[in-house]
């Protein structure tokens, strides 16, 4: 949902400003709202063939960490906090694992756990991924984007990229800091709505909510950065 550009217009997305910046090149969007890895090779299966493309950008999933997440804490009966009671919104809410671990719970461990976990369960979609790409010689970039908090989730996707020379380049995006305060304001607001928090309390979990409209989805600001650290390698590897 983060590469099909859930809440921003069409021309704001980051695939349409690079497409417009290389008008001579065809770009296709197949991004999908709630796609995982596994999801990801049926699409590419389906349209690889037809489209010929010369590069690949893969957007890793964020739901392949939240389902992982999720499956381990409800299978083991986790309940990571004495004050939080369901364990279904303690394992898909990726704000309250911060918060809990700004209140003194090692919580980025457990992301990070997970993350391993999830190379066990979508290795075999991640390496079919890179070896559709390699039957058909195209270059690959792996888009690892973070949430809100700097979590960058994608790290299965990465550390396949690393083995593969399919794979050209592995852009570990993190969003600089900024003063503009462009949706800061109302991204504040609204989560701490949501979630009955303190606006103190967001604005110490999201150092720079002006990139983002949720915990994952972008601003129109957030897709702009990451069409700007796109845009040098489009360059190099479209020659």
């Amino acid at each position: 949902s983060v590469g099909f550009g859930k809440g921003v217009a069409e021309q704001d997305r980051f695939f349409s400003i690079l497409a417009k910046e290389f008008p001579r090149k065809p770009f296709y969007n197949l991004s999908l709202q709630g796609c995982t890895a596994d999801c990801m090779v049926s699409v590419l299966e389906q349209n690889i063939d037809q489209l010929n493309p010369m590069l690949i950008i893969v957007q890793t999933s964020s739901n392949d960490i939240d389902q992982t997440l999720w499956r381990e804490s409800v299978e083991q009966k986790i309940e990571k906090s004495p004050d939080i009671k369901n364990v279904e919104r303690i394992a898909s809410s990726y704000l309250l694992q911060k918060i809990q671990e700004l209140v003194g719970e090692d919580a980025f461990s457990t992301l990070n756990q997970n993350s391993l976990i999830a190379d066990q369960y979508y290795e075999d979609s991640v390496e079919k991924i890179y070896e559709l790409a390699r039957k058909k010689e195209v270059k690959v970039i792996s888009l690892n984007l973070p949430f809100a908090y700097q979590w960058n989730y994608g790290g299965h996707i990465s550390r396949a990229c690393a083995k593969t020379d399919t794979c050209v380049f592995d852009l570990k995006f993190q969003f600089p800091s900024t003063e503009s305060t462009a949706s800061g304001d109302d991204f504040a607001t609204r989560t701490s709505q949501e979630l009955g928090l303190s606006q103190e309390m967001i604005s110490l979990v999201f150092p720079n909510p002006e990139y983002f409209l949720d915990v994952v989805h972008l601003t129109d600001f957030g897709h702009a950065e990451v069409a700007e650290g796109l845009r040098p390698l489009l360059k190099q590897h479209l020659r």
